[in-house]
């Protein structure tokens, strides 16, 4: 399972993080690593760390990278209009890969939808899906977890669809 830093950090302040480690295959995209262990709370700006180290000194944590030519193709693929972090980035780019057969764990709507793009949305899940394909399920209905919740996915996997069949998501418009 491939996850994006807004999951993992979200799921560590639920205090989900240790039960998921424990029923699957934790893989971070090297930005992902990084972002999630460094980052910065959106209501106070206060600088938060999560350390992943003993996850990955453990055996319970992958971290995989790719390089930067191989993040152009990706991104000269995905909707113009789908803002990636470069997380975001790495990780569409490792799940693009020949042969990858992980799933993406991601609640930020502009993965979502360069997922759309890329047509891998059957490789991409929300928060809500992943905890219920690992036996720890788990409902994101509060306007609090609303992002991690699978409703919102399929909403924005939805729009995304429509904006791609329209044109919209793109730079290849005719």
């Amino acid at each position: 399972m491939l996850l994006d830093a807004d999951v993992v950090i979200r799921l560590f302040e639920l205090g989900i993080w240790e039960k998921l480690v424990d029923h699957t295959r934790i893989t971070l995209a090297q930005q992902v690593y990084d972002e999630a262990g460094h980052h910065y709370d959106p209501d106070t700006m206060a600088k938060k760390q999560i350390n992943l180290q003993p996850y990955k000194d453990r055996g319970l944590i992958d971290i995989v990278e790719c390089d930067a030519a191989e993040a152009a193709q990706v991104r000269a693929k995905c909707c113009r209009f789908a803002e990636l972090h470069a997380g975001e980035l790495e990780s569409l780019t490792i799940l693009c890969r020949p042969g990858q057969n992980a799933l993406f764990c991601t609640a930020d709507g502009g993965a979502i939808r360069a997922a759309v793009m890329l047509d891998v949305t059957d490789k991409v899940v929300s928060a809500e899906q992943l905890l219920r394909q690992v036996g720890l399920g788990r409902s994101f209905e509060s306007q609090e977890l609303w992002q991690l919740s699978e409703r919102r996915f399929l909403r924005v996997v939805k729009q995304a669809g429509i904006d791609k069949v329209q044109g919209l998501g793109s730079d290849l418009q005719t």
